[in-house]
């Protein structure tokens, strides 16, 4: 009986093992549940972020992989590399042979009818038997003719002298009044103000090898504080000038617009442009946004048709109509092109706006003021119908590669149809915003050369100055005779165009 109550007990004993195992089990079971739900929660988190890392991951090597073709980046910034096979420009093949087309003017040295000077060259003895040529008879002449210029110091030095008269009757003394402009015992006339400022603002060399060449050419000294005063002084002459350019990019019926960015006392700084065919004003400011436009004086009251590349600030001036440059939808429809899968309305998109502008540019040359209401009508039709297509293969700003990009492009030219399309139904209208970005390309140059501006006064004269320039040339006016001009207070001002 005894060894079965031993027995029992230790059956008892087994038993409370067991249950004690159990409960431990039990409770490292649900440890564990809740550990491997902790797991799957990080997993679907981590593959949450992996999804978002690897869109950003696709934007930034498409952001990479962009270039002047492709972008509104300038072509400098594509660096040295070889261009590759997709590398091409937008601009098609005209299979025209490099050099001067066939009707091209053309333009080569002739010879003067009035020379400076005349050296006359005789032949002593025959070139053939050696004879003496004296007494023999001259049956013809030929001229050859060097251009040149003369050896420095070509300066011109003019004094003008104030003669001092004493009156016979009260003895007062009554200098000679000097000429206008005459205000110093020692000065720089306009000429040789308007070579410095042609070399140093129109062709961009550095103060300090402005100065050095300015010598080289007159013989005369001049330092880099000289040609800063010279720059100033330009600067102050062109300010009446600047006024009434304003007010005829006020009163244009279409004016481009467009900004970049310069460094200034070590602060990033706006170059702002407005400008049309025959007229250019540009300013610096602070700001890139409305506040740096409204400081130039036209956007807040330019009621005409406004060219830019769509930058969101523009948009915020409601007194005039917009015309945002088609080149930039080119290059970001070729971007998509080449860089994204998937995107078969770009290519048909981009095909598109070049098949409209031969259109436009067809009815241009036929003198008509619009593109054929029939075939405007198809290409509306066109239009849309792509851009159906672009939200079916991009239905929303998430997803697969590079749908957040097309996404955007197609939307943005969703709601700018009208202002797209505006130029079939007035030629006039640009096709590009491409006038502005030529007449703020030399502020590019600068910045290559001079690395930033040093002062605010030095940017402000940069611009003026070279608004100055670039209006004379697109006039067809000689720079360095509207440089002197504008040294004379009598600045070369454009006729108003209708």
């Amino acid at each position: 009986m005894q060894e079965l109550l031993d027995r029992i007990s230790l059956l008892e004993r087994r038993l409370d093992d067991v249950l004690k195992r159990c409960v431990a089990l039990e409770a490292e079971n649900a440890s564990l549940r809740t550990e491997n739900a902790t797991l799957r929660e990080r997993v679907v988190k981590l593959e949450t972020e992996n999804a978002v890392l690897r869109a950003e991951n696709a934007d930034l090597r498409a952001r990479l992989k962009k270039d002047s073709n492709t972008s509104s980046k300038p072509p400098s910034s594509d660096g040295y590399r070889k261009p590759s096979a997709k590398d091409r420009s937008l601009r098609e093949k005209t299979w025209k042979k490099p050099g001067g087309q066939p009707g091209h003017p053309g333009a080569t040295l002739l010879q003067s009818a009035n020379p400076t000077d005349t050296t006359t060259h005789i032949a002593c003895a025959c070139a053939h038997c050696g004879m003496s040529l004296e007494g023999g008879r001259v049956v013809g002449t030929e001229s050859r003719q060097v251009f040149d210029i003369p050896a420095p110091p070509p300066v011109i030095i003019h004094e003008d002298v104030s003669i001092m008269t004493e009156c016979p009757f009260c003895h007062a003394i009554t200098p000679g009044v000097f000429p206008a402009g005459v205000n110093a015992p020692v000065q720089y006339g306009p000429r040789i103000k308007a070579l410095t400022m042609d070399i140093v603002q129109g062709n961009m060399v550095a103060l300090k090898r402005c100065a050095e060449l300015v010598e080289s050419i007159t013989g005369m000294h001049v330092s880099k504080g000289t040609v800063m005063k010279f720059i100033l002084e330009c600067a102050k002459n062109l300010e009446p000038w600047r006024k009434s350019v304003l007010g005829m990019i006020l009163k244009s019926a279409i004016a481009h617009f467009d900004e970049t960015g310069i460094r200034c006392l070590g602060k990033l700084h706006w170059l702002h442009s407005a400008s049309t065919q025959f007229l250019t004003l540009l300013h610096v400011h602070e700001r890139r946004g409305k506040e740096g436009s409204d400081a130039g004086g036209i956007l807040p009251f330019f009621t005409g048709n406004a060219s830019h590349d769509c930058w969101g600030a523009y948009f915020r001036y409601l007194n005039c109509s917009h015309n945002p440059c088609r080149a930039h939808f080119l290059r970001e429809l070729e971007a998509l092109v080449r860089d994204r899968k998937g995107q078969s309305w770009a290519a048909r998109m981009k095909a598109l706006l070049l098949e409209m502008k031969k259109a436009r540019d067809k009815a241009e040359r036929s003198g008509k003021r619009r593109v054929a209401p029939i075939d405007i009508l198809l290409f509306e039709r066109r239009f849309d119908d792509i851009l159906d297509l672009a939200f079916a293969e991009n239905p929303d700003k998430s997803g697969k590669k590079g749908c957040r990009v097309a996404f955007n492009l197609a939307t943005r030219l969703r709601n700018l149809r009208d202002e797209v399309l505006s130029f079939l139904w007035d030629v006039s209208i640009p096709f590009t915003n491409n006038q502005a970005e030529r007449d703020i390309r030399m502020v590019k140059v600068k910045t290559k050369v001079s690395g930033c501006f040093r002062s605010s006064s030095g940017a402000g004269a940069f611009a003026i100055i070279r608004s100055y320039i670039s209006t004379a040339a697109k006039n067809g006016i000689d720079t360095f005779n509207a440089l002197v001009q504008a040294f004379e207070g009598n600045p070369f001002l454009p006729q108003m165009q209708v």
